[in-house]
Formats: structure tokens, sequence, C-alpha cells
């Protein structure tokens, strides 16, 4: 991710207007910028186009993804996936177990937003979930409820295809190079199918 934010603006939406359907902001891990928050400054910028954030879950807990993620659903408007990476699928899977019941443990009807009545969250309603792994435990639900747009996108390495009871689509790498020899200057983009 150390690209210049207009740099990426202009793949975004050139990415958007070849008709692709989603980009992949990969996480380098070194100390660059963050997919999630880029994910969200591009959403503002795009209309169509799904903004995919690598997060790896070796270095970042399933609690704090869950809620960023979160993020990124609400501001994008449903446009978000995320593509978990770790070199340890069984973290990796913990992770993904733990972040979608996080996302389930507010019902939409437990926001009530009564002004009269001063309740703006139905308690009795939320969740706590309950989660003791191998790498992770995780016994509360999640601090904000869940977006009306549902939850992001799941992009899964091919080799972990049914480790998990729900379903979720397997990524078709989207990759973003920049060509010394284009005649435009401009980013190539690639599709790897």
């Amino acid at each position: 991710m150390g690209r210049d934010f207009t740099e990426l603006i202009h793949i975004a939406r050139s990415a958007e207007e070849s008709g692709v359907r989603a980009l992949l902001l990969d996480d380098a891990g070194d100390g660059g910028s963050d997919p999630v928050v880029v994910a969200c400054a591009l959403a503002r910028k795009t209309r169509t186009i799904e903004l995919v954030a690598a997060v790896n879950t070796a270095r970042q807990h399933p609690f704090g993804i869950a809620r960023r993620l979160s993020g990124l659903v609400q501001v994008s408007g449903g446009r978000a996936g995320w593509a978990p990476q770790d070199s340890n699928r069984y973290r990796l899977l913990e992770a993904v177990t733990i972040a979608r019941a996080l996302w389930y443990s507010w019902p939409p009807e437990a926001v009530v937003a009564d002004k009269a009545a001063g309740v703006w969250v139905e308690t009795t309603l939320v969740s706590s979930i309950h989660f003791d792994g191998v790498h992770y435990s995780v016994h509360a639900p999640l601090d904000l409820p869940r977006s009306l747009t549902g939850e992001p996108h799941l992009y899964l390495p091919a080799e972990l295809r049914g480790s998990l009871a729900a379903p979720a689509t397997y990524l078709d790498e989207v990759r973003v190079d920049r060509y010394e020899d284009s005649p435009t200057g401009y980013p190539q983009i690639e599709k790897a199918l």
C-alpha cells in the first residue's frame, strides 16, 4: 500500500470503469497504509466496485477486525469485502468464525432509536458470542450494530474451500502493477483468473 492516494483513486476508478467487480487492497505488512482505512476512503470516490481489504489475522484480533470491517460496510454501502491472510490456517479460520459471529450478535431489530423514550437499543436482543479457541477467546457482543447491508463478502484462499460452514467467495486475484514500458505511464490493471 505504498502508493500515493491520488494514484489509488485513479486505479480504483479505472478498474470500476473497466468493469472490474472487485479490487483487492493488499496488506504489505510494512507499516504502510491500512487497507481497511484506504478502502473506506476509496468508497467515497467510487460508486460500484467492491473494495476488498486484506487483513492479517496474525497481527489483528478478530474483535478489532469485525469492528473495522463493519465501518467499511457502512461507509461503502455494502461494497465491502475482506481477504483474511495468515500463514496459520487454523488461526485464520478462528478469526473468520469470530468476526462473523460478532456481526450477528446484533439483530437488526435491536436498534429501536426511540428518541421520545430515550432508548437507542433494546439490549435484551443483543447477545454475546462465546468462543474459546486455540488462538482466541471472545465472550462479548460487538460494540456496534451490524450494518443493514450485511457483512462484508469473504474471500478465502482456494486451499481453504469447504473449511467454513457458511458460504464464501474465493478470490480471483486482482493485481495492480505499474509497468515501466506502459505507453501512457498509467498503472495497468490485470485480472488473473
